[in-house]
């Protein structure tokens, strides 16, 4: 058949489409890499595998994470990724609409914020004294049967070709994909990788493997996500037209309801109960019961009340603990001071965990909460400018010439002996160890040794009980300039000297 005769899901296009899905923010690991070394063999290889019917999951990998808590991560390869990217945009195309506004999780515009906002907006909506009710239901993934979640995908794929959303034979198809995906033993088949000792520390009944059979789903796989909003969607359509709950969130397994009353309240909560045992096989995790709203909600990271909301303190203290892992990392005792030695990849990585960190708290009455993390981590102000916007002080915003770096780095660092790389040289701002005036092509007022000398240099300012950093080159700006950064810097004590930004 030529590919003008192929349906339009079954298409190369389609199929490449999903790759590249399926590629994003990922493109630099090993597994994408080697995907594309054979791009076009794999993707013929696809698609002639959906038009043909033959696919079938491969094994995937299996590992252990600790933060939140222990658990273990099923990986897909990389193969099947892009089937799943595949499959999962046409189921969400005719099924998503059906489900309520307030599901959250793995939904466009549907993420934590929403749910936690849903939730504020709750609240304030309840006048006078009301009653929150939070639930979660045990082992979620573990316990989502398969047979029940076929059939509610069946039904479905059914209703979206009654309302021709989609044909018969992709509806076919999609439900084929979707039960091999299903139904694939992980478990069985998962290879481990990491230390053995890790998977001891995952609880009994969060394994995989001691999912009863013809249940549990991984974690970890975009597809387990999906599937996991159309399992709780029974849940979802049960409490708002059936309870007629008119103040309902759910993010994945994680719901809460609200009402004026507590009775109303423990009502519901009796046959929640019984509906999710009857219906979808779940039990709820136990010990929960309504309280008052002015006590506030602990909510996907944030204690929620009508009128602010608070990070977490769980929260806080991962972030605080990521912190001090940096701090072995970045801080080594030097003489009478400390050196903080500022590599590349520990550079991007700590930005990119305090913006990550940034971006929650921004949703929170937060502002206090990021100068605390500069005074307990003093460090920091050595590398940013100010706790709010996290600009970074190790390099110049605009850098277009040496002279303005040069210029950036004493601004910034007053009280320290600058020495930045200049090629072959080192360039002071103060004459030390018999160092020449420098007589090169930028206006600045500097003294140069040869680089080789830079051992001595650093020896020498420690014996002198001086400030000092580093600047080195990396890479070129506009027109051939080359880049400074910070590299490292040395000081008595962990603050920056008066004047330092």
């Amino acid at each position: 058949m030529v590919e003008r005769e192929t349906a339009p899901y079954l298409s190369l296009y389609s199929v490449d489409r999903a790759y590249r899905a399926c590629r994003k923010r990922k493109r630099r690991t090993v597994r994408a890499c080697l995907y594309e070394q054979r791009l076009l063999d794999h993707l013929v290889d696809t698609q002639d595998a959906l038009k043909n019917a033959y696919w079938q999951p491969q094994p995937p990998v299996v590992f252990t994470v600790t933060k939140p808590k222990a658990r273990e991560v099923y990986a897909a390869c990389y193969e099947d990724r892009v089937v799943h990217h595949w499959l999962i945009p046409q189921l969400e195309a005719v099924i998503d609409q059906d489900f309520i506004h307030d599901a959250a999780s793995n939904r466009k515009d549907r993420g934590t914020h929403f749910a936690v906002n849903r939730a504020q907006t709750f609240m304030r909506r309840i006048q006078g004294k009301g009653f929150v009710l939070q639930l979660d239901v045990a082992s979620f993934f573990n316990s989502i049967h398969h047979d029940t979640l076929l059939e509610r995908l069946s039904l479905k794929l059914q209703k979206a070709v009654k309302r021709k959303g989609m044909p018969l034979e992709q509806a076919r198809q999609c439900y084929r994909m979707a039960s091999r995906v299903i139904r694939q033993p992980c478990a069985a088949q998962a290879i481990r990788i990491g230390d053995a000792r890790s998977f001891a520390c995952v609880p009994e009944h969060k394994r995989l493997e001691n999912a009863p059979p013809g249940t549990g789903l991984p974690i970890g796989n975009l597809t387990s996500q999906f599937f996991a909003n159309l399992y709780l969607d029974v849940l979802d359509q049960f409490v708002k037209h059936d309870l007629k709950c008119s103040y309902y969130v759910r993010y994945v397994d994680d719901f809460l309801l609200m009402h004026k009353e507590r009775s109303c309240l423990e009502d519901w909560h009796e046959r929640i109960i019984f509906f999710l045992e009857e219906k979808l096989r779940l039990r709820l995790r136990p010990g929960s019961a309504p309280k008052a709203l002015s006590s506030g909600v602990d909510f996907l990271g944030y204690i929620i009340r009508p009128d602010y909301r608070l990070v977490r303190r769980r929260v806080k203290g991962n972030l605080f603990e990521k912190l001090r892992d940096y701090e072995k990392k970045l801080l080594i005792p030097r003489g009478r001071g400390v050196q903080l030695e500022l590599k590349p990849e520990l550079r991007k990585s700590l930005r990119s965990v305090l913006v990550s960190y940034w971006g929650h708290f921004s949703h929170a009455d937060a502002h206090g909460l990021k100068q605390a993390v500069f005074e307990k981590f003093p460090w920091l102000k050595n590398l940013f400018l100010d706790a709010f916007d996290l600009k970074p002080r190790w390099m110049p915003p605009t850098p277009l010439t040496m002279h303005s770096q040069w210029h950036w780095f004493k601004a910034m660092y007053p009280g320290c002996i600058l020495i930045m790389q200049c090629g072959g040289s080192w360039l002071l701002n103060k004459p030390f160890l018999n160092a020449k005036p420098y007589a090169g092509p930028s206006p600045v007022k500097a003294w140069e040794l040869p680089m080789k000398r830079g051992e001595r240099l650093w020896k020498a300012l420690d014996s002198a009980g001086l400030p000092w950093l580093v600047c080195t080159e990396e890479g070129f700006l506009k027109k051939g300039i080359r880049k400074r950064v910070l590299r490292r810097i040395v000081y008595l004590t962990l603050s920056l000297p008066p004047g330092g930004g």
